[in-house]
């Protein structure tokens, strides 16, 4: 079987880093997934890219880059910027599951493909089917339904009021009421391809994402 790895530059700074590229080496570790990011910068700090690239310089195995990989144009960049055999995908595909086939577009050069408010909405329904039961108790759902949703409204409004607005729901009816509220009055409206600038899923553990610098 194939042995690969998941991990960050470090802990609380990166001065173990080589050490532990020299370990991925030495194992013979057949895929290397690597976040740019301490786990004690949790999600709030630039991803430190620079550091993706020479991971991928320094081990024997292909290394896929993560950490703020938000949209098709973002992993194009990522991929240039670090020179990753491809990118990990985490927060991002909560928000927005349409991001591989758009990634896929926008690395062959073809138009990327859009989604509507409605065809959101259609999704948050799929996700409330799939991940919640009737046994259990109606605060625990809509708290299960609110973690995705806090990404998902990222990208609804530039001014987050959905995200605020479905933050206060106490019932279902109250959370999906909000759902249709924002995303059914104007269900053509384009779902937006990146996430609004300055909105923040969780203020707890990450701030808003950074711009990559081609």
């Amino acid at each position: 079987g194939l042995l690969t790895v998941k991990m960050r530059i470090g802990f609380e700074d990166t001065a173990n880093f080589n050490r532990i590229l020299e370990l991925v080496n030495r194992y013979d570790i057949d895929l290397l997934s690597l976040h740019g990011r301490t786990v004690k910068e949790l999600y709030r700090s630039n991803v430190h890219y620079d550091l993706i690239a020479s991971a991928v310089e320094q081990v024997n195995c292909p290394v896929l880059a993560n950490g703020n990989v938000v949209s098709a144009t973002t992993a194009t960049t990522v991929l240039n910027t670090t020179k990753a055999a491809g990118v990990m995908i985490g927060r991002a595909a909560i928000r927005n599951p349409w991001i591989f086939q758009q990634i896929r577009q926008h690395l062959s050069g073809q138009p990327i493909s859009t989604v509507t408010l409605a065809e959101v909405r259609d999704y948050i329904e799929r996700l409330r089917r799939m991940t919640t039961a009737s046994t259990v108790p109606e605060p625990a759902r809509v708290n299960q339904m609110k973690r995705y949703l806090n990404f998902i409204a990222l990208g609804v409004d530039s001014a987050g009021a959905f995200l605020n607005d479905m933050r206060h729901a106490q019932t279902e009816s109250e959370l999906f009421g909000s759902c249709d509220r924002y995303l059914l009055s104007q269900p053509d409206q384009e779902f937006a391809l990146e996430p609004y600038p300055g909105i923040v899923a969780r203020p707890t553990c990450e701030s808003a994402s950074e711009p990559i610098a081609s």
